[in-house]
């Protein structure tokens, strides 16, 4: 509104946040003088009536309702407190108030400090909540409530209850003034308290000043001569009567006069009052109506000079708008106007020479179908920019088709001029910016190919400006610095590591920029939390200042130290490892020349005895006897067997290997030979494909012989026993497998093969020792191969063995 007194608005705004704060204080003084006992706010006049504690509460109640009311003027974000507030003071009110109507107890008013109120009497009777009281704050209640709608009618409602409030407040502050008891008191009830009426003037005015703008407060607080007037007033009206009407009581009350003669002086005293200010607002009224006057006078004048002034400028804008068309026509840039639909109105030839159409085309064109698709929104959500701001220019860059199918760059302004009676259009302009578009794009892919890599490699990556300042890091050099990116940008090296400049790496990058030269270390860097790390760092002068390549190298100088240590420890225990093998050979020596020697010569005497005893009493003996004495010269023969077996097992630790190029064929033809002297059989054997080797050639025959005579064996008590030797070469070894169809073997016991004395079969199924597995197991490790077996109960078994490729 043009007459609408904003600066006033905000000034009773603000003087009805104090007023609610007054209204606070004197709720929580009276609190508190209930509390320690306190007469100077509970009773400010001795003898009167005190403020009863929840006319205290409801004051602070309302008080605050009034503060969240005026913070939530805008967006009524305390809605709900100022509700519940407003509720609340209603029915706190309306309880009490239908009591005291009904007669009934609601001890509401007596609920806080009761002992203290049953001993303070008024008139016979403890201190409880006076109805006027009651009553004002039910007011008030129902005026907060409708305070809430946004509807004019509702405030003039509210209004209307807050001048009740008033007039009660200001009726029982005057009771008191004048001595009218039944102006602030009714009937038997308690009267209501002296500063009690003052706080309800306070609220009122409070109350009133929220929304000044809105209801009853509107007609005066705006900048119409009425308002003015009424705002000089009201005040006047309120307070001579009040004051004159006192001082005539007072004189009365000692003497000084008759009532006649007060009554006489107090009503001339107002008439001349009065007349004063009725007065001063005439010629206050007379002034501004002469300014007025005055004012209208020096506008006819003005407008007669206009109008000569408008003549001249009429023939100036005529000129001036020739002159600019001819500009605009000749312009190489585009200018256009458009309606407030997006229609063209207007366009100059250079679209012609930007895009190929000329205006009566465009005009034809849904000027939607010149912008890409992707442009689209873009251009729609700049158009209504521009709509919504008036006189604001919107910077614009859209990709549009030329008529030949060129994808073109147009880069402008565009500004809303509807508004201008001379202009009533939205006027824009571009210029054709594919070349530099095109540059920068292609700039701009660069760069962020550049970066994308820098942010995607694993090595750190730091860029150092010559204040020491981290202007790039990539996520790699972030982690190794246990930072994140956004902690370290922006920041020194010196506020982020303190101590720094004190370093060697400080020094050698402190070197590389002030001389421009290249700068390698290896760096144990020590960071804030006391923990270490090891870096790869190569440092490069850049323009910005340094650039610098991290790689983390921690866990490769852990492993260097710890391979040193673990070399170190290596060498004691390979030094001690020898001192005990020694002594287990020489303990192995002593112990294979006991077998040699001392259980020989028993043996020999055991077996050479039975032999003896068969030749010379067999025909003594019985069955039986004759079965034993076998049995005794098969045990013994037995026995030498095994100690020849285990002492050439352990003659294979001594033994030194002696590499030779052996032809698999004729190893395989001498070992079946031997087989066929030593074992009989009645197993076919097949020979495969053989791949030479490169071994011990005697000890490469004892493991075949080992494998071949087991495979005759164990596969002897089948009817058509078959054995197969193959061989292959495979991941740089030479793979050998001998298979059997006989008895074969449970693979869960398979880990038992290769263990001395380890059998799987007993010897009334097969005979054996139980060493000559274990010795093909050590003579093929020592040639830095591998042994193994597969089989299956009663299908037959294959054992493998590989050595190396000779290399």
């Amino acid at each position: 509104m043009p007459y609408e007194n904003t600066q006033l608005h905000v000034k009773l705004t603000y003087w009805s946040k104090a007023l609610s704060v007054t209204v606070i204080t004197v709720g929580i003084l009276v609190l508190l003088s209930w509390q320690f006992d306190f007469d100077l706010f509970r009773r400010p006049i001795p003898n009167l009536v005190s403020m009863n504690p929840l006319s205290a509460i409801l004051f602070i109640l309302s008080g605050f309702t009034l503060l969240l009311t005026l913070s939530s003027r805008e967006n009524d974000k305390y809605s709900t407190p100022i509700f519940t507030f407003s509720v609340l003071i209603l029915a706190l009110s309306a309880g009490k108030l239908a009591a005291l109507l009904i007669g009934f107890d609601f001890p509401v008013d007596s609920f806080l400090y009761h002992d203290k109120l049953e001993l303070d009497i008024v008139g016979n009777r403890p201190n409880r909540i006076a109805p006027n009281t009651v009553f004002n704050f039910f007011l008030c209640g129902i005026a907060l409530v409708f305070m809430r709608s946004k509807n004019a009618r509702s405030h003039n409602i509210a209004h209307v209850f807050i001048l009740a409030i008033l007039f009660v407040g200001m009726l029982s502050l005057l009771g008191y003034l004048y001595k009218v008891n039944s102006f602030y008191g009714l009937f038997k009830y308690i009267p209501m308290a002296i500063h009690t009426a003052v706080s309800f003037i306070i609220l009122s005015l409070a109350l009133l000043f929220v929304y000044p703008d809105k209801g009853v407060m509107r007609n005066f607080t705006s900048k119409y001569a009425g308002s003015t007037s009424a705002r000089f007033l009201i005040p006047s009206a309120v307070i001579i009567p009040c004051v004159l009407g006192y001082l005539r009581l007072l004189g009365d009350w000692r003497g000084l006069y008759s009532t006649e003669f007060g009554v006489a002086i107090l009503i001339l005293s107002i008439i001349i009052m009065f007349l004063i200010f009725i007065w001063y607002n005439a010629a206050s009224l007379n002034k501004k109506d002469a300014l007025q006057k005055e004012a209208e006078a020096n506008l006819k004048k003005m407008n007669s000079e206009l109008e000569i002034k408008i003549e001249e400028r009429t023939r100036e804008v005529i000129n001036n708008e020739k002159r600019f068309r001819s500009m605009i026509e000749n312009a190489s840039d585009i200018v256009s106007l458009l309606d407030e639909e997006n229609n063209v109105l207007y366009i100059n030839p250079a679209i012609q020479n930007i895009c190929g159409y000329t205006f009566e085309e465009i005009k034809k064109l849904d000027r939607q179908a010149l912008i890409l698709p992707e442009d689209r929104p873009k251009a729609l959500r700049n158009f209504q920019l521009a709509l919504k701001n008036p006189g604001v220019p919107v910077a614009v860059t859209i990709n549009i088709l030329h008529k030949n199918g060129k994808k073109i760059w147009l880069e402008g302004f565009m500004r809303n001029m509807l508004h201008d009676d001379n202009v009533k259009a939205i006027v824009s302009n571009y210029r054709d910016v594919t070349e530099r578009k095109e540059a920068e794009l292609k700039a701009l892919e660069n760069e962020n190919r550049i970066w994308n890599t820098l942010d995607k490699m694993m090595e750190g990556i730091q860029i150092i400006d010559r204040n020491w300042k981290y202007v790039y890091v990539n996520e790699a050099g972030a982690k190794q610095g246990k930072y994140s990116k956004e902690d370290l940008l922006g920041h020194t090296m010196m506020e982020k590591y303190p101590g720094i400049e004190n370093s060697e790496l400080f020094k050698l990058m402190r070197q590389c920029m002030n001389e421009n030269i290249t700068g390698f270390m290896e760096n144990e860097f020590e960071y804030n939390d006391g923990t270490k790390g090891w870096f790869e760092l190569s440092i490069q002068p850049v323009p910005e200042g340094l650039f610098i390549l991290s790689i983390d190298i921690t866990r490769r100088k852990a492993a260097e130290a710890g391979i040193l240590k673990l070399n170190s420890e290596l060498e004691q225990r390979v030094k001690e490892r020898t001192e005990q093998l020694e002594t287990v050979n020489k303990e192995l020596e002593s112990f294979s020349y006991s077998i040699s020697h001392d259980l020989r010569a028993p043996l020999r005497a055991i077996h050479g005895y039975s032999k003896m005893v068969e030749e010379d009493y067999a025909s003594v003996l019985d069955a039986e006897g004759n079965r034993l004495l076998s049995i005794v010269q098969y045990n013994a023969q037995r026995m030498g067997t095994l100690i020849d077996d285990l002492l050439a097992f352990s003659r294979l630790g001594k033994k030194e290997i002696q590499k030779s190029d052996i032809n698999a064929a004729e190893i395989i033809e001498a070992t079946i030979n031997e087989l066929n002297k030593t074992v009989e059989h009645k197993a076919r054997i097949n020979i495969g494909k053989l791949d030479n080797i490169q071994a011990d050639y005697s000890l490469i025959y004892q493991v075949l012989y080992n494998l071949l005579s087991n495979a005759v064996k164990y596969s002897s008590k089948k009817e058509n026993p078959v054995v197969t030797i193959n061989s292959e070469i495979k991941d740089n070894e030479v793979i050998y497998s001998i298979n059997d169809n006989g008895a074969g073997f449970d693979m869960k016991y398979g880990h038992k093969l290769f263990g001395v004395f380890q059998r799987l079969h007993g010897n009334d199924e097969f005979e054996g020792t139980g060493v000559g597995l274990a010795i093909v197991q050590r003579i093929i490790n020592k040639h830095g191969g591998r042994v193994w077996a597969e089989g299956k109960i009663n299908e037959g078994a294959t054992f493998f063995f590989s050595l190396p490729l000779n290399k």
